[in-house]
């Protein structure tokens, strides 16, 4: 596994891995209700397992801080947000539904390194929990 920096103009590097844009999937609950800062929404959410190996892996690699607590920007342009909500049974799912303890499949990309990690939602599916008649 070779990681690459690039230069952007954006005020942060590209890492690339093999070549390749760092796609994530994984299920985490968000650590946080949706944060609003400079007309950019965001969620939080701890790392845990494979996630944080690979955290302190580019961390390392970039000489950063490490950190555990991970912010991930929501695309979210003209009041409204630019990205799939859905429900585990696929049908579409609110905005509203990201409230801290919510468990939720996430897909995201690592979109750029400066002092910390940037990452962009791509998809965020909302997990449901299984009550003691689900069987």
């Amino acid at each position: 596994m070779v990681y690459k920096l690039n230069n952007t103009k954006y005020g942060y590097n590209t890492l690339t891995k093999d070549g390749k844009k760092i796609l994530i999937q994984l299920q985490t609950t968000i650590f946080s209700n949706v944060i609003k800062l400079n007309n950019r929404r965001y969620i939080q959410i701890m790392s845990d397992n494979e996630f944080e190996l690979l955290l302190k892996e580019i961390s390392e690699f970039c000489n950063i801080h490490f950190n555990k607590l991970v912010w991930i920007k929501l695309p979210y342009k003209y009041d409204r947000y630019n990205i799939p909500f859905t429900n585990s049974d696929c049908t579409l799912a609110s905005s509203a539904q990201l409230l801290k303890g919510t468990v939720v499949n996430i897909t995201m990309e690592l979109i750029g390194v400066s002092n910390f990690i940037h990452w962009n939602a791509i998809s965020v599916e909302f997990v449901k929990e299984k009550s003691l008649n689900d069987s």
